[in-house]
């Protein structure tokens, strides 16, 4: 019989994970070093699409995962109910928080996981101080408390209520910069790496240009085209089944010759990058660039000067500007310079890093609780207006934590309770409330 040292839940809709994309990849670094830390992943979906023999959920499953379904489902009718904000359906928004309540019937979680478009939405459920972290990608979304885009205002005051239970965390320490200035908390978590087998470096014959993406926008393989149409050098890509005919329809235009690959990853990709002179990523936009830092490790990496790319160290990339490009990877290309020798050893320490702030955050981890603030505040003031403790934390409202000791007095009949228009009076010792209310109000305290 297995056990494990923590149980995490994650979330995640069926119609975001896809073989090969950037999701899949996550969760299986994340999964990886979940079974290298002991711990259990449950990873709970919307819904189950085709059967459970599909790939990338057998794939999930074979690392360790358990995935979960809604044994009860609504009906899939593909409503848009945030419309064209973020394209989450009523549907999957119903299913996942279905998935979540049967889940928590059988299991204890010490973590939860997932990005503000689907914990933002079950978080109402989540009040069983369960610590979460928002992880977003997208730092520039995030201007609500968390992303107004997809905000529920009941959802937001709760969030307040359980704030030491939550943390918004991101890929980058850029994006932790950009975070911080919109007024938001934030710690990185660099995503772990999900195929270490790709930073063996090969000593293979070299020849062509490397492009990995689909014609998706923030892509730019229009930019690796101009390149190849320029110096007829051979292309090598690696794009998804999806992207391949309209990638082949422009390359041959070009007159170069070129070779194909859709949905491989692991030693194939290795070969491929080990194989090439060259790795070109134009993207405008990475989460992190997963197929960069593979790159680095077994040939010349190549990019333009974005957000994305200040993940990586220049004394082992090339960032080159957009508009003299064809110029520095031709140069580049013919003079056959090998690559730096210690390569491989600075990416693997790029994983090494994610793998130790992950495991540090979540095995140090425990709910911030101010209850301990209250029951001194208690102790030492004994008669006082509730909005005395809000005020005495300089915050408009009190927290879960902070309301439990107050209740638990109340309850007991430790304490008297005065109801009155605007306040509440709490007494230990049975006094009436004083006839000075307090002159700190929420709109002036706060407004």
């Amino acid at each position: 019989m297995t056990t494990y040292t923590k149980r995490i839940a994650m979330f995640l809709t069926n119609s975001s994970l896809k073989d090969n994309n950037g999701v899949y990849h996550f969760h299986r670094g994340f999964l990886k070093l979940a079974k290298a830390q002991n711990w259990k992943v449950d990873i709970l979906f919307d819904k189950l699409s085709g059967n459970k023999g599909d790939k990338v959920y057998q794939d999930l499953i074979d690392i360790g995962a358990t995935c979960i379904f809604p044994k009860r489902p609504v009906i899939d009718n593909n409503e848009k109910y945030f419309s064209f904000t973020v394209g989450l359906s009523a549907t999957e928004l119903a299913n996942l928080q279905t998935c979540v309540l049967e889940a928590m019937q059988t299991n204890l979680y010490d973590f939860a996981i997932g990005c503000p478009l689907y914990t933002n939405q079950i978080t109402k459920l989540l009040t069983l101080d369960i610590p979460t972290i928002w992880y977003t990608h997208a730092p520039d979304s995030v201007t609500g408390i968390y992303n107004d885009g997809y905000s529920d205002p009941m959802v937001d005051n709760l969030i307040e209520m359980q704030s030491s239970l939550f943390t918004i965390a991101t890929q980058t320490d850029e994006n932790v910069k950009i975070l911080n200035a919109r007024g938001k908390d934030a710690i990185c978590l660099p995503l772990p790496f999900p195929d270490l087998e790709v930073f063996d470096t090969l000593s293979l014959p070299k020849n062509g240009i490397m492009f990995i993406g689909s014609t998706e926008g923030r892509k730019n393989v229009d930019a690796f085209i101009k390149l190849i149409d320029a110096t007829k050098i051979h292309a090598k890509v690696l794009t998804s089944r999806g992207s391949a005919d309209a990638i082949r329809e422009k390359l041959l235009t070009t007159g170069a010759t070129f070779e194909i690959q859709s949905n491989v990853s692991g030693n194939v990709k290795r070969d491929l990058f080990a194989s090439s002179e060259i790795f070109f990523m134009p993207s405008l936009n990475e989460s992190y660039g997963y197929a960069f830092a593979e790159a680095i490790s077994q040939t010349h990496a190549v990019a333009f000067d974005y957000a994305w790319t200040k993940n990586f160290s220049t004394d082992y990339c090339h960032i080159v500007d957009k508009t003299s490009y064809i110029e520095y990877i031709e140069k580049l290309y013919y003079a056959k310079t090998p690559i730096k020798k210690d390569a491989t050893a600075y990416v693997r320490s790029l994983h090494t890093d994610a793998e130790t702030r992950w495991s540090n955050f979540i095995n140090a981890s425990k709910p911030v609780s101010t209850e301990k603030f209250t029951k001194s505040f208690i102790d030492k003031h004994r008669n006082f207006y509730i909005h005395d403790l809000a005020v005495a934390i300089n915050r408009p409202h009190l927290s879960l934590d902070e309301l439990r000791p107050l209740i638990a007095r109340a309850k007991s009949g430790q304490a008297h309770i005065t109801y009155m228009d605007d306040y509440t009076w709490f007494s230990l010792d049975n006094l009436q409330p004083t006839e000075i209310l307090p002159k700190n109000t929420f709109s002036n305290l706060f407004g």
